[in-house]
C-alpha cells in the first residue's frame, strides 16, 4: 500500500497535481508544476487554496517571461544578486536594509517625507528583535533553502528559555514570517523555499489578549494633578486626560496648535527617539498616514479657560528658559506660534522619553509610582465610555487606527453598559406589564 501511495504521489508531482503530506505531525497541502527535464516545482501550505494561489502566481510570472527555467540562467540570476543571501540572518539583514528601513528625501531628523520603507519606529523595533533573539540563535546560520518546521520549533524553544516576555517572542516570530513571505514573493530567485514554516508554528501560538484596563481612580488622578501643579507637567497631565494624546504627539505640540478662540487643538506632528538616529519629527498619527491631522474640540468654556491659563504659564516658563540660554537657543522664539510647547534648553523639540521621565517623578511624588503617562490616555477613553460615548466615538477621539482596537481593549466597559441596559429594560417591562395587568384585571 505504501508503494502504491508513493507512486500516486510521484504521478501527481509529475503531472502538476495536488496532494497532502504530513510533516512533523502537521498535514499540509502540496501542489506542483511539471518541468520537463527537471524536478517538478512544488508549493506547500496548510490551506489548499493558498497553495493553489502561489502556483498560479508563479505560472503568471512564467507566462510573462519573468521566469527562465534553465538552470544556467537561474544560476546567473543568483550570482547577480547585489548581496549574497544564503542563511536566514543574511536574508533578514537584506530585508531590513532594503525593504523595512525608511528612506527619506532629505534629513530624517527634520521631518522630511518618507519615500519608501516602513515607519522608523517599526524598523527600530525589528532591529532590536533581530539583535536580541535572531542573530545570537542557531537559526541565524540555517540556510533558508533548508528551513523547516523543526528549525522554527527549536528557535521558539530557544528564545523561550532566554525571555519570559511572550508578546515580544511572538512578535519576533511574526516578523520572521513576514521576512520569509517577502523573500518568497519578491526575491524568489534567491531561494528554493516556497512555503513558510513560521506560519505553521504561529498558527499554534495563542494570540495575546489585551489586558482589561482598570477604571480611572479619582483619588490617584487628583493626587497626580496636585503633584504636577505649578510645573510644565500640569499641562502634560491635562492634555493627556482631556485629549488622550500619546507622548509622541504631546512632544510634538506647538503653541500655535491651540486655537482658544475656536476651542480646538490640532494634532499634526509627533516626535520619536530612534536608536542610532536621534530625535526625529514626523507628521501624522500612529497607524495612519504621515499627513494625517486630528482636530480636537475643547469641551466648553471651562476647558478653554483651563488651557488658556496653563498655556500662559507655560509660555512664561519657556521665556525664562530662553533668557537663561539665549546664547545656545536655536529654536523659535517662545512668543512665536511655531515655538515648541515643551522645548529643550536650546529651544528645540524635546525627546518624548525626557517628558516621560519628568512625569514619573510627578507620579512618584503623588504616591502612584506605577502610573504611566500612557495610562492618562486609557483613562481618557474609559471616562468617555463610562459617560455614555460609543466605542466608535472614542475610537475617533483617541485616533485609534480602527475601532477594533478600541473594542479589544475597552469592550468590557460597553459590556457593563449592556448589562445595565438589559436591567433597565427589564425593570421597565416588569413595571408596565404589572400596570397592564392591573388595568385589565
Amino acid at each position: 500500500m505504501q508503494q502504491d501511495s508513493n507512486a500516486s504521489t510521484r504521478n501527481k508531482r509529475g503531472q502538476g497535481g495536488e496532494w497532502q503530506e504530513t510533516r512533523n505531525g502537521r498535514t499540509v497541502w502540496v501542489v506542483s508544476h511539471p518541468i520537463p527535464g527537471a524536478s517538478a516545482k512544488t508549493w506547500r501550505d496548510v490551506k489548499l487554496e493558498v497553495a493553489l494561489a502561489k502556483r498560479q502566481a508563479w505560472r503568471d510570472q512564467l507566462a510573462r517571461g519573468e521566469i527562465n527555467l534553465t538552470k544556467s540562467s537561474v544560476r546567473q540570476q543568483l550570482l547577480a544578486e547585489d548581496e549574497p543571501t544564503v542563511t536566514l540572518i543574511q536574508h533578514t539583514d537584506y530585508w531590513l536594509n532594503n525593504w523595512v528601513k525608511p528612506d527619506y528625501a532629505g534629513d530624517l531628523t527634520q521631518g522630511d517625507e518618507r519615500e519608501r520603507g516602513k515607519q522608523p519606529t517599526t524598523h527600530a523595533n525589528y532591529v532590536y528583535m533581530v539583535e536580541r533573539f535572531v542573530r545570537p540563535s542557531r537559526l541565524a546560520k540555517v540556510k533558508l533553502d533548508e528551513l523547516d518546521v523543526d528549525d522554527v520549533e527549536a528557535f521558539w524553544r530557544e528564545i523561550s528559555r532566554k525571555s519570559k516576555g511572550y508578546v515580544m517572542r511572538r512578535k519576533t516570530m511574526v516578523m520572521l514570517r513576514t521576512m520569509v513571505n517577502y523573500v518568497i514573493m519578491h526575491r524568489p530567485r534567491s531561494t528554493r523555499l516556497r512555503w513558510n514554516p513560521f506560519a505553521s508554528i504561529l498558527a499554534q501560538l495563542r494570540k495575546p489578549v489585551s489586558k482589561v484596563k482598570p477604571a480611572p481612580d479619582a483619588t490617584i488622578l487628583a493626587a497626580i494633578c496636585s503633584a504636577a501643579a505649578g510645573t510644565d507637567m500640569e499641562l502634560v497631565v491635562q492634555i493627556g486626560l482631556n485629549f488622550g494624546l500619546r507622548r509622541s504627539n504631546i512632544a510634538g505640540l506647538q503653541f500655535g496648535d491651540f486655537d482658544l478662540a475656536a476651542g480646538t487643538l490640532t494634532v499634526a506632528r509627533r516626535i520619536n527617539s530612534i536608536l542610532g538616529v536621534g530625535v526625529i519629527e514626523r507628521g501624522g498619527l500612529k497607524g495612519k498616514d504621515e499627513r494625517a491631522v486630528s482636530v480636537k474640540a475643547m469641551g466648553g468654556v471651562d476647558q478653554v479657560t483651563l488651557f488658556g491659563r496653563l498655556l500662559g504659564e507655560q509660555r512664561k516658563r519657556n521665556l525664562e528658559l530662553f533668557m537663561q540660554n539665549q546664547a545656545r537657543w536655536v529654536g523659535p522664539h517662545p512668543m512665536h506660534a511655531d515655538a515648541w510647547l515643551f522645548p529643550t534648553f536650546k529651544g528645540t523639540r524635546k525627546d518624548p522619553n525626557d517628558i516621560y521621565r519628568l512625569f514619573k517623578e510627578v507620579v512618584r511624588a503623588a504616591g502612584a509610582p506605577t502610573y504611566t503617562l500612557h495610562q492618562l490616555r486609557h483613562d481618557f477613553v474609559s471616562i468617555g465610555l463610562r459617560s455614555g460615548r460609543s466605542l466608535w466615538e472614542m475610537s475617533k477621539a483617541a485616533d485609534h487606527a480602527n475601532s477594533t482596537i478600541t473594542e479589544e481593549v475597552y469592550g468590557h466597559i460597553t459590556s457593563d453598559h449592556l448589562s445595565a441596559a438589559f436591567t433597565d429594560v427589564g425593570a421597565w417591562v416588569a413595571t408596565n406589564t404589572r400596570q397592564d395587568r392591573a388595568a385589565t384585571g
